[in-house]
C-alpha cells in the first residue's frame, strides 16, 4: 500500500496538516502520569538532540507545558539509523477507548479516496 501511494507519502511531500480537527486524548479523570527518561549513551543524546532539533525546525513538533511526560527512546533500524519513538504505554492505559472506530465500509472509501488522489498527481 505504501508504493500504491508514494507520490502523497511523507517522504515525497513532508507530513500533512489539517485545522479542521484538533485531537484531544481523553483520559478521564486520571491522573497525569510523568514517567522518568531513559538513560542513553551520549552518542545516542546526541542523535535523539539532532532528530528532535530536525522535528522542531520542520514544525513537526511543538515545545510544550504539560503534567504528563512520556519518555523517548531510539530504536535501531534495519539501515542502523535510528527512529524516535515515545514510549506512551502508561498513557494509553488510562486512555478511554474510541467506541467509533474505522468501520469496513470508511476504510474502502478512505482506500478509494487515496487511490483517486495518487492519480490527481
Amino acid at each position: 500500500m505504501i508504493s500504491q501511494f508514494r507520490n502523497i507519502s511523507y517522504e515525497e511531500h513532508g507530513l500533512g496538516r489539517t485545522s479542521l480537527i484538533m485531537h484531544a486524548i481523553d483520559t478521564g479523570h486520571a491522573a497525569p502520569i510523568r514517567q522518568r527518561y531513559y538513560r542513553m549513551s551520549l552518542q545516542k543524546q546526541q542523535i535523539l538532540c539532532q532528530q528532535l532539533d530536525e522535528m522542531l525546525e520542520e514544525d513537526d513538533v511543538e515545545p510544550c507545558e504539560s503534567p504528563w511526560y512520556n519518555p523517548v527512546l531510539l530504536t535501531p533500524k534495519k539501515n542502523g539509523e535510528y527512529r524516535f519513538c515515545l514510549d506512551s504505554r502508561k498513557l494509553k492505559s488510562v486512555t478511554r477507548k474510541d467506541a467509533y472506530s474505522l468501520n469496513p465500509e470508511v476504510r474502502k472509501k478512505t482506500i478509494y479516496l487515496l487511490q483517486q488522489m495518487n492519480r490527481s498527481h
